[in-house]
This record gives structure tokens, sequence and C-alpha cells, in this order.
């Protein structure tokens, strides 16, 4: 079955982007997910135009990547404070990521 994803169901896949792309369930759930398959939920997010939701997913996910072989360490909030610089340094990483590695 072919299914033409951007034109047949957009209201679907909005939806599905507002659940992995909701910060609340990337930062409970993302994290049991590994680095690759992680990797695969953002790159589908950004293909399907979703970039922000894909950022907020990895942020999510990264939380527990602190193993030496973890591709997102470098994306852990943990590693910051709770300022706004910091926050931002986080989403800075996170789109440079997604710029590196699905664009």
């Amino acid at each position: 079955m072919h299914v033409t994803a951007t034109t047949t169901h957009p209201g679907a896949l909005a939806e599905m982007a507002a659940v992995f792309g909701d910060g609340a369930t990337s930062f409970e759930c993302g994290s049991g997910f590994t680095c690759r398959e992680a990797d695969a939920i953002a790159r589908g997010l950004v293909l399907l135009g979703f970039r922000e939701a894909a950022e907020t997913w990895l942020l999510g996910h990264a939380k527990n990547d602190t193993d030496e072989y973890d591709l997102h360490g470098e994306l852990r909030v943990a590693d910051f404070d709770e300022s706004k610089e910091s926050r931002d340094l986080a989403e800075s990483k996170a789109s440079e990521y997604v710029d590196e590695n699905f664009l």
C-alpha cells in the first residue's frame, strides 16, 4: 500500500508530530528509544516538515544519553541549568544536529 502522506493524511501527521514534539512526551518516553530509533523518528518528522517537533523529540531523548557511545550526549538538557540562556544553547545544539544529520 502506498500512501502520499503529505497530501492524503496531513491531519494525522500533524497530530503525530504534536505527540512526538511535545516536551512532556519526549522527556518521559524519548529516553526509552535507542539513539538510532530516536534519529529515525526525528528524520521522519523533519522530512514531513515538522522540524521543531524533531528538535524537541531529540532533546527529550537525549535526557539519559550519558554513555560515551550515545549519539546525543551533547544535546542533554540535564547538562544545562534552567536559565533561558542555557535552554537556548540546548535548542541551538539540537538545531545544529538536525542540520548536520537530516538535511
